[in-house]
């Protein structure tokens, strides 16, 4: 076989692959809609292997342009729920995304990564994970909208652990090991600090380490390059 034969043979095997790539999300999206539990919407040109575990209806998972997923887990339990990811973002093996609950969202935006074992749960109802552009996560994260199990106030018999939404906003680095706990936000261009377990607010361009997570630098930045002669 010559170069040109060879090189026709691989562009028409590509062309075939992108063809049934296109067919296989087609027919996941016709069954669908035809069974009303889940849509499944994606853009991305590059394989995504996801495993996938969902109870409920009217649910959704939109994939943008150019993403990476290898080996991650979606379950959802409940309905009317959405999981978005945006353009150009990588998410390694051993992800997970889950969503208990109706009426809830997991939002990753553009040109985000998550490197493995990150793991996102929104849990119970009408809450959100939002998770801005640029960000850098790295492996066995945990965030979670929830502690799982009501806890109550004995005197009154009110609940005192609601659920509540979490938003990363653009450009924040979370480290390795790294726990953010319900009703967080974390400001643009932050980091937190390895093994961090983060329980209020972090402001914009903040470096917040420890148990709880405390801001220990204000008025920083940082970037996804890395120079060793820096």
């Amino acid at each position: 076989m010559t170069t040109g034969e060879l090189k026709k043979s691989i562009e028409k095997n590509l062309f075939l692959y992108k063809v049934l790539i296109k067919l296989y999300y087609k027919y996941h999206t016709i069954r669908s809609i035809i069974s009303k539990t889940l849509l499944i919407h994606t853009d991305s040109r590059y394989g995504t292997r996801i495993k996938k575990t969902v109870k409920g209806y009217d649910n959704s998972i939109y994939i943008g342009k150019n993403c990476r997923i290898d080996r991650a887990t979606i379950r959802i339990i409940g309905s009317h729920n959405k999981i978005e990811i945006g353009n150009n973002c990588r998410i390694s093996h051993g992800c997970s995304f889950w969503i208990e609950g109706n009426n809830s969202t997991i939002h990753i935006g553009n040109d985000t990564s998550m490197n493995y074992n990150v793991h996102l749960c929104a849990q119970e109802d009408n809450v959100r994970i939002q998770i801005g552009d640029g960000c850098m996560l790295a492996n066995n994260i945990i965030i979670r909208t929830s502690d799982s199990h009501p806890i109550y106030d004995i005197p009154t018999g009110k609940r005192i652990n609601l659920s509540k939404s979490i938003t990363l906003n653009d450009n924040v680095w979370i480290a390795a090991k790294v726990t953010i706990l319900k009703g967080v936000t974390i400001g643009a261009g932050s980091v937190i600090g390895l093994s961090s377990v983060v329980t209020h607010d972090i402001p914009n361009n903040s470096l917040a380490v420890g148990i709880p997570a405390r801001i220990v630098k204000n008025n920083i930045s940082w970037n996804k390059t890395f120079d060793c002669n820096e």
